[in-house]
């Protein structure tokens, strides 16, 4: 029984603590959608940058969020270099 609760325990704290990677993969790529609004880029960028989201909105459409979040955050790389 007090191994039971330790488990419980174990398994409450891990759910409890660090926010799950679903709940940041839909904002970081509104936010760069909203950057590449006010970014120059040169035209071959900007398709890489639009082809890397709509990647990331697949990935995250199909709850593979981790993939999603890299292609936003590679995206987002993009976007910064200039």
């Amino acid at each position: 029984m007090k191994k039971a609760w330790i488990l419980a325990g174990a398994v409450g704290y891990v759910a409890l603590t660090g926010q799950p990677v679903w709940a940041k993969c839909v904002p970081l790529i509104q936010e760069v959608r909203e950057q590449l609004a006010g970014a120059h880029l040169a035209k071959g960028e900007e398709a890489k940058v639009n082809a890397l989201l709509e990647d990331a909105e697949k990935l995250s459409e199909a709850n593979n969020h981790k993939e999603g979040i890299k292609k936003a955050t590679e995206a987002l790389a993009i976007i910064k270099k200039k």
